[in-house]
């Protein structure tokens, strides 16, 4: 059994079931930096077993199921049209449910015992889209909050600058460190 489901299961017994922990209260200013950075280490460990050869041989492959997963799944459609959620609710659905995670996919990888190219199609989906998910599902609740307030104009104008300043930021950097690297000045491992 993944990891990831026992200690959902024990977190879950422990928080909201019996009570007994109860984070927010215990830590207090630390608990939402610490939540932060437990998501970015989450998001990006799976990026530790990278083999960037694998990526190559199945670009293609991952390439189609990175683009039409992120495309909101069809959770948001069923969502609102058949349980009724209203559109702003059921996109940050759809964008949660875009999420494979490398923390669930590789243990099962594991477990499953799959030859080795489909194993590296599902292992680079789930690496590639889990960031793609993370954004995404920021992105649809700023804009079902602002939806809910009444404030469009504004939550999409934030949301436009944001994004494009990670875009920007992003770019800069990852070409920063990719002439680095040409150069000679950083080494992989």
């Amino acid at each position: 059994m993944p990891g990831i489901v026992l200690l959902s299961a024990c977190g879950l017994l422990a928080g909201p079931v019996l009570g007994l922990q109860r984070p927010s209260e215990a830590l207090g200013e630390a608990y939402q930096p610490l939540i932060k950075l437990a998501v970015a280490a989450i998001l990006f460990e799976g990026g530790l077993s990278l083999r960037f050869a694998e990526l190559e041989q199945s670009a293609a492959v991952v390439r189609r199921l990175t683009t039409v997963a992120v495309a909101l799944s069809l959770t948001a459609w069923v969502a609102h049209g058949i349980v009724g959620m209203d559109w702003p609710m059921a996109l940050v659905l759809g964008a949660i449910t875009v999420v494979t995670g490398p923390t669930v996919i590789l243990p099962l990888l594991r477990q499953a015992r799959l030859k080795r190219r489909p194993a590296s199609f599902l292992k680079w989906e789930g690496i590639v889209n889990d960031p793609k998910g993370a954004v995404l599902v920021v992105v649809m609740f700023e804009y079902s909050v602002g939806a809910s307030a009444g404030h469009m104009d504004e939550t999409l104008t934030h949301l436009a600058a944001g994004v494009g300043a990670a875009l920007l930021l992003g770019g800069a950097g990852g070409w920063a460190l990719g002439r680095a690297f040409l150069a000679g000045l950083c080494r992989s491992t």
